[in-house]
């Protein structure tokens, strides 16, 4: 209680109130510029690390959309090779309907596949068929030797490709016709068993159609 009774404790307690109130004004702008600088280095830091995590998840998001279309497209070729190649009932119908006007100009030839290929076979085989109710007289036969079985995609054989037999051109016409992809390839006379030309069912390319 001496102390609050002592006039010159008083003043000196005074004193230092008044200098320390006089330094904390002082200090006042700096804390209220610090506390400013920290709180902007805090936005930018916080907008840097929202930044990293939108790239990152936009990244993320990128490769699973890439690796979902991957898997898209391989599971459409596994799907479109188990399936197989056939003729649709428009391209029947319309390979039969060509057919029944143009055979005059088609001499006898073969459709042949690789012995082994049963999906080629099988396609080869309608391809015939359809040929055969528009009046043309096709055989599907497996010559000796065989069609390989890494020859791809569909054949016109021939003897020699720079001089086509005009039946072997009206014939890829027909199946340019019903969008068969095909080639003329150049072909061993003793594999077209005397024929001037021959269809050759390779096995599945993936554009084939």
């Amino acid at each position: 209680m001496d102390y609050w009774n002592n006039i010159e404790s008083l003043k000196s307690l005074s004193h230092f109130l008044m200098g320390l109130t006089i330094v904390c004004s002082l200090l006042a702008p700096t804390a209220v510029g610090i506390r400013y600088y920290v709180d902007r280095r805090e936005r930018e830091l916080t907008a840097k690390a929202q930044d990293v995590r939108e790239s990152e998840l936009k990244n993320q998001i990128d490769t699973a959309q890439r690796d979902q279309k991957a898997a898209r497209e391989e599971l459409a070729k596994v799907e479109k090779k188990l399936k197989g190649r056939h003729l649709t009932e428009e391209q029947a119908e319309q390979l039969t309907s060509m057919a029944q006007a143009v055979c005059d100009a088609i001499p006898f030839f073969n459709v042949t596949a690789a012995p082994s290929n049963h999906e080629a076979q099988l396609y080869g085989t309608e391809i015939t068929k359809a040929l055969k109710r528009g009046g043309c007289a096709r055989e599907f036969a497996i010559p000796t030797p065989g069609l390989l079985p890494e020859v791809m995609g569909i054949h016109i054989g021939v003897l020699d490709t720079t001089n086509i037999p005009d039946g072997a051109t009206v014939l890829s016409k027909l199946l340019d016709h019903i969008g068969i992809k095909h080639t003329f390839s150049n072909t061993d006379k003793t594999f077209l068993s005397g024929l001037p030309f021959l269809l050759a069912i390779g096995g599945l390319n993936e554009d084939d159609k």
